[in-house]
């Protein structure tokens, strides 16, 4: 039996966030596409496709990159700080993954913050007629 492609696009299903950083798609996407690749491998081992798919893989390899893929999530939860079922839970990974954001952040904001300074300075000696 061919494999048929009826389409071009795929979803993750993890809706619309218009409001949120793009985390949640990549992390979506990336499970997705592990799922298709499991899949695929499975195929090209049960089928005895190895040689036509150009690729050969031990039933290991497909047990590692499952493992992997289900280990993830464990992983994502200790990141983000929330379980799979959306529950609180923080974590020291995610403390310490914020602390270093909002240093960062500092860091990026330092260009626009003293930029706003100078405009201030600048708006005050001129109101005052005065210079600092």
């Amino acid at each position: 039996q061919a494999w048929e492609i009826k389409s071009s696009v795929f979803t993750t299903f993890v809706g619309m966030r218009p409001a949120e950083p793009c985390t949640v798609s990549v992390v979506a996407t990336h499970a997705l596409l592990t799922e298709i690749l499991i899949y695929l491998m499975q195929k090209v081992q049960i089928k005895g496709l190895e040689e036509v798919s150009g690729g050969s893989y031990l039933p290991d390899d497909i047990h590692q990159l499952e493992h992997l893929a289900k280990s993830n999530v464990h992983a994502m939860e200790d990141i983000t700080g929330y379980s799979r079922d959306g529950t609180k839970m923080p974590t020291d990974m995610e403390k310490t993954l914020r602390e270093k954001g909002d240093h960062w952040g500092q860091h990026v904001l330092e260009g626009a913050v003293s930029w706003i300074l100078v405009f201030i300075y600048i708006l005050v000696t001129v109101i005052s007629g005065y210079p600092l």
